[in-house]
């Protein structure tokens, strides 16, 4: 049974979080070894109708071994952020992670799979990001308002060639800055 989330609440990370130990291999694949024990991750906020509209800062702290192996539309962290201003992701790394999304509308990313219209500030990927969807991005899939101050240093792929790929964002139609 789905619980049901709070997709308007606040929260202040004040340690790294660790989800599953040794998810990636050195090369940035998945340690297929360990891949049946791993706790699947349910991205917060998972459509546009539910998206993520509160404040989470990471205060500088990671989440690491966040494994993701979905066909849902939004994936990432966060799936889906932002409406009408509100929903800001700041300060947090994604590290030693897997997210992966298959489906024909997918947006998949590290950190957030589809902001909409909140801000992404002060994030970053180092993990693994594939998808066979329409926007894939170390850090956002796709974007419609602010990336600001962001890097990824993980592997970015998909297996469609019609898809839009990017280090930071992988389909963009308003604002990043300093990335």
């Amino acid at each position: 049974e789905d619980i049901p989330q709070n997709t308007g609440a606040c929260a202040v990370l004040t340690q790294n979080i660790t989800i599953n130990d040794n998810v990636l291999n050195a090369d940035g694949s998945l340690n297929e070894e360990k891949s049946d024990t791993f706790e699947p991750w349910t991205p917060i906020g998972s459509d546009v109708s539910n998206n993520y509209t509160g404040t989470f800062d990471g205060s500088g702290y990671t989440i690491s071994g966040l494994y993701v192996d979905s066909d849902a539309q939004y994936v990432g962290l966060f799936g889906c952020v932002g409406k009408k201003g509100k929903g800001k992701i700041q300060n947090v790394g994604v590290v030693d992670s897997y997210i992966s999304a298959t489906g024909d509308k997918v947006c998949v990313g590290g950190v957030c799979g589809y902001n909409v219209r909140g801000t992404i500030e002060n994030c970053y990927n180092t993990g693994t990001v594939t998808g066979s969807g329409i926007n894939v991005g170390g850090v956002c899939g796709g974007n419609s308002w602010n990336i600001i101050n962001c890097y990824n240093t993980g592997k970015v792929s998909t297996t469609d060639d019609g898809a839009c790929v990017g280090g930071v964002c992988g389909y963009n139609t308003e604002n990043i800055k300093n990335c």
